[in-house]
């Protein structure tokens, strides 16, 4: 049997709905297909697999298996059964058992993007952001801004380059940065209270580090990035009793092109702010730590 249907998405979907699925399902000789694509960012994909365990094993039905794609790592589900209600059923199942194993690393589902999920608790909690941005100029506010309604809870932002723009818009000490670097735990911190203090945001995120491929030493290695957030009242958190700042900071080593290191810097922002508004521990984002300890290099 062949269907043919125009190419306009709301017409087409609207058919598939309305007369083709119904159709399918009535003639199948192979019982019902069900897909979900669950997302995560911040943990490498073998970890995510290490993770999921027994569920990825071939033979199951639904069967379980990752892909990769921009640093995302997304969880597909396929459940084949007679009906419709098993095939629910299972997939629901699944989905439970993923969601147990994964914890809070997971941030949506289907096409929901990072910035979709920050935007959901920054409503959920009432709650307003800005961002103050060296390396990755501005594209963490451009990804914050991608979100339809994102004015009610995305204030606005600086995109620092030098560090005369960093004195001088967001009031960066100068020997803070003759002191440790404008590539630093420091810097960062500043980055981000200076956003929180002009904007009047609930929470701000300080974004500074060496997006390459020149640029870089043995010390600060092209790929670090130092990743601050301030806000009004900070969430108690696992690691509070070891912050020396009015702000947690992460630093990650970020492997790639300086596209990659932008892009994903920016996520783990994001994911960041995510984990904060939910009071869950940043260790779920492995390819950032705290600052006082190493930076892991991510898979």
């Amino acid at each position: 049997t062949i269907y043919a249907i125009p190419g306009v998405p709301a017409e087409m979907r609207q058919m598939y709905e309305r007369s083709i699925a119904p159709d399918l399902r009535a003639h199948s000789r192979h019982g019902v297909i069900l897909l979900r694509k669950l997302n995560t960012f911040g943990m490498g994909e073998s970890t995510i697999a290490q993770k999921l365990g027994s569920l990825m094993e071939r033979k199951r039905n639904p069967k379980v298996g990752t892909t990769v794609s921009k640093g995302i790592v997304s969880v597909r589900i396929r459940s084949e059964f007679p009906t419709q209600t098993d095939a629910q059923a299972h997939l629901d199942q699944t989905v439970e058992q993923i969601e147990q194993r994964l914890g809070a690393i997971l941030f949506g589902s289907e096409d929901q993007t990072l910035q979709d999920s920050v935007m959901v608790l920054l409503k959920a909690t009432n709650q307003t952001i800005s961002t103050a941005e060296s390396c990755t100029g501005g594209l963490l506010g451009k990804l914050l801004t991608d979100v339809s309604g994102a004015s009610d809870h995305y204030v606005g932002g600086w995109v620092c380059y030098s560090n005369a723009m960093k004195i001088s818009q967001l009031g960066v000490p100068m020997q803070v940065i003759q002191a440790h670097g404008a590539v630093s735990k420091a810097v960062a911190s500043a980055l981000a209270l200076g956003a929180l203090e002009r904007s009047g945001s609930d929470l701000a995120l300080g974004v500074t580090g060496l997006a390459g491929p020149t640029g870089g030493s043995d010390e600060k290695p092209v790929g670090m990035v130092w990743i601050a957030l301030a806000a009004r009242r900070l969430n108690p958190r696992p690691s509070a009793s070891q912050r020396s700042a009015p702000t947690d900071c992460l630093v990650s080593m970020l492997k790639g092109d300086r596209i990659t290191v932008r892009d994903r810097a920016a996520k783990c922002a994001l994911q960041m702010a995510r984990l904060y508004l939910r009071n869950e521990s940043y260790e779920l984002l492995q390819w950032a730590r705290p600052a006082i300890e190493p930076p892991r290099t991510p898979e």
